[in-house]
């Protein structure tokens, strides 16, 4: 049975909400790593057996983060026959527990991970469902498939160190579709075949795609040359916008046919605030940054 998985997790607790066709479940799994940290002083252990004087402050590091290991190992057997997991919470503990996934060989479950605050149950099961109803792709039956092509938005910004970023000298709003012919060339130099890529896979591939195709736009763009410092202040996977289909002439197109326009401030306005999957600038970062 096909279940996806909402993991709310701190350092202290981690809310599981699982998700099937036929049951919603949720359970806690605290970590009781407050024990942990009941000795604030940074005296030397004077026990009988501790005969090295190891500083009691790096015992209780080193006992706080094993600590910590054996709560990411249960929340990992708990959820290890899921289809897919939904990582969000506060802090860094998502972080590191996404790392035990990987070095579980489960890295490839993980189809987000999000920055949020405390919810009430309730919340986090609306959270969990809101999300997995936005990344659900279009299906022919159980299978679900990329449709090509498909369009990015980007909005980057320009300026001459980075502190200036805040209030850029200059930005640039760019479509880039990506189609069957960019998304196999990328699969090719992967050593990939995009018939074995999941469809989550293949969003991801087609983001670095785009990614590389705006700035390869943009260096070919004097105006922006003499900018030392540029950031994707917004990179989203958007609706094709209904002029494309009318098929204008491209800003750029690139040798493996990604197809790169540039913007205006209206247009660019439209499609910053009708993101097809909210959450695709969080995953495809993430999987740009390794």
């Amino acid at each position: 049975m096909k279940t996806q998985v909402g993991i709310w997790i701190d350092h202290r607790k981690a809310n599981i909400v699982f998700l099937s066709q036929d049951r919603e479940e949720t359970k806690q799994i605290k970590s009781n790593v407050e024990k942990q940290l009941r000795r604030p002083d940074n005296s030397l252990s004077k026990h009988r057996f501790e005969t090295r004087m190891v500083p009691t402050s790096d015992r209780r590091e080193r006992g706080y983060k094993g600590h910590l290991a054996n709560y990411y190992k249960e929340i990992l057997s708990e959820v290890r026959g899921a289809e897919s997991v939904f990582i969000f919470g506060p802090g860094e503990a998502k972080g590191e527990l996404r790392k035990h996934f990987h070095e579980q060989n489960l890295g490839e479950r993980i189809v987000g991970l999000e920055t949020a605050d405390k919810m009430t149950k309730r919340q986090l099961i609306q959270k969990v469902r809101n999300f997995y109803v936005a990344a659900t792709p279009l299906t022919d039956g159980d299978q679900p498939k990329f449709i090509t092509p498909c369009c990015f938005f980007a909005h980057i910004a320009f300026a001459f160190d980075a502190g200036a970023l805040a209030t850029p000298q200059a930005t640039a709003n760019l479509l880039i579709e990506i189609n069957d012919t960019a998304l196999r060339s990328g699969a090719n130099v992967k050593r990939r075949e995009v018939s074995a890529l999941t469809d989550l896979q293949q969003v991801e591939l087609a983001g670095e795609i785009a990614r590389f195709a705006a700035s390869d736009y943009l260096k070919s763009e004097s105006e922006f040359n003499n900018f030392p410092v540029q950031r994707f202040v917004d990179f989203n996977l958007t609706e094709t916008p209904t002029y494309i289909s009318i098929r204008p002439q491209p800003t750029r197109v690139l040798p493996n046919d990604s197809k790169v326009w540039r913007l205006a401030e209206s247009e660019s306005d439209k499609l910053r605030g009708k993101p097809l999957v909210p959450r695709t600038r969080e995953v495809v970062h993430a999987f740009l940054q390794g």
